[in-house]
């Protein structure tokens, strides 16, 4: 028993020893993180993603600096992207604008080249986490060629509170890049992310089984009157499935106006 206990103290020893970077061999598609300065209304973004994606292997990389007007915030949506059957889904916010652009948030593993993402990894000081901010255009297009399904649900959020959680998305983004953190798979991942800044608008939202086992998180908005509730949830569910109307030829209006059509909004 003391052996063991050695060894136990030992590995956890190891463990806290192990240090996050942002200095590695990033593979291109997250190769940067987001930051953002703000200034008023003006939201200056810098390496917003809007890579152009022929195969996951065939792209066109580009990084752009963006500016966007707050005051001119108009909506407020959630992307599920499913991968691994019903249980489990990847989470994007999307923050959308009068001048039809959006900005879309996916918090991510970072992988090196040539590694490949594993969610048992997920559980162990083996990835950096990393703030993607991209053009919605290229985080679909990207999903629907790794043949994954893409649902997209409207939120009724208060465009006050949305704006709080864009800026607060901004500041834990710049965060990261100064104080790089580890990736885990249950304490630090895309959804319990999402969740912890969403408490820091408001404290009105509990915790709920759903933002860990996020395929389900949609009954969860349904049931908080989060989403569209004046039509069945199997329909609004059926609804937000996108995946068919990603289209990465269309231009970067055209393609989020495009996926959105059918999907009904809160009132």
């Amino acid at each position: 028993m003391f052996i063991y206990a050695v060894a136990y103290a030992i590995l956890l020893a190891w463990s806290a020893s192990i240090r996050a970077t942002n200095d590695k061999n990033w593979a291109a598609e997250v190769a940067h993180g987001v930051t953002g300065v703000i200034d008023g209304d003006q939201l200056s973004v810098r390496d917003v993603r809007n890579f152009s994606w022929r195969t996951e292997a065939d792209y066109t990389e580009h990084w752009e600096q963006r500016i966007y007007d707050l005051s001119k915030l108009r909506s407020f949506d959630l992307f599920l992207v499913y991968w691994m059957g019903p249980a489990i889904a990847h989470t994007i916010m999307s923050f959308g604008f009068e001048d039809g652009r959006y900005l879309d948030f996916s918090i991510e593993l970072r992988r090196t080249q040539n590694d490949q993402y594993s969610a048992i990894a997920g559980f162990f000081k083996t990835h950096e986490l990393v703030y993607i901010g991209a053009d919605e255009r290229d985080l679909m297009t990207l999903r629907k060629i790794r043949n994954e399904q893409i649902h997209l649900y409207r939120l009724g959020t208060p465009m006050e509170r949305a704006r709080a959680l864009l800026v607060e998305y901004i500041k834990q983004a710049n965060d990261l890049a100064a104080h790089p953190r580890f990736y885990n798979t249950i304490t630090t991942n895309c959804t319990t992310a999402i969740f912890d800044m969403m408490r820091a608008v408001t404290s009105s939202i509990p915790f709920d089984w759903r933002t860990i086992l996020t395929g389900y998180l949609p009954g969860y908005l349904y049931e908080h009157g989060a989403v569209a509730t004046r039509i069945p949830f199997e329909e609004l569910r059926q609804r937000a499935d996108v995946t068919g109307r990603v289209d990465g030829n269309l231009s970067e209006v055209a393609f989020s106006s495009r996926i959105r059509e059918g999907v009904p909004a809160p009132r």
